[in-house]
């Protein structure tokens, strides 16, 4: 990769990865904290009114939590690297054509590798209350979520709305 290349990359992802970062050794933090807190089996299903109505192995539950952040740590980390690597063909973009002319290849993939690790910071963080609400649930006698789960729910859904559009104005044709 040229230097200017690297440069611009770097210059425009370096504060989403590190917040990535910050926000997925939060997760593990809080999880290590919880894990010797918690019940052997724990609830890890709820219905819409916050009661449990699924449960897990403590051990298998920080599984799925871990296996989770993992996979997410793949996609928004790794994936906007990949699309560097890919022909222009097989990046869905608006208006692909422009923005991965030879001229603006660079500046766009740079671009769209520090919008992905936005978003990816977005679901770090909405997971990493969601597991918190879950595991403060499993401390309680009879396991139940409060409504503030969906506050973060809401909150995610409008974030994507806005990132969407950030997306497609970022990448729509000049004037």
């Amino acid at each position: 990769m040229p230097t200017a290349e690297r440069t611009l990359q770097t210059r425009v992802a370096r504060p989403s990865r590190t917040l990535f970062v910050v926000l997925l050794a939060a997760a593990l933090l809080q999880m290590a904290w919880y894990y010797p807190r918690l019940p052997e089996r724990m609830a890890s299903h709820f219905d819409a009114a916050g009661r449990a109505n699924g449960f897990l192995p403590k051990p298998a539950f920080f599984i799925l939590n871990a296996g989770v952040l993992a996979l997410l740590s793949l996609v928004f980390l790794l994936t906007p690297i990949l699309l560097a690597r890919l022909p222009n063909r097989l990046i869905n973009l608006p208006n692909r054509d422009y923005w991965l002319a030879p001229e603006r290849r660079d500046w766009a993939l740079a671009k769209v590798q520090a919008l992905s690790v936005g978003f990816g910071d977005a679901m770090v963080l909405f997971l990493l209350l969601v597991f918190r609400d879950v595991m403060r649930a499993n401390l309680l006698e009879m396991p139940r979520l409060t409504m503030r789960i969906w506050f973060y729910l809401v909150s995610l859904a409008v974030f994507a709305i806005v990132w969407t559009m950030r997306l497609m104005r970022t990448f729509r044709l000049p004037r």
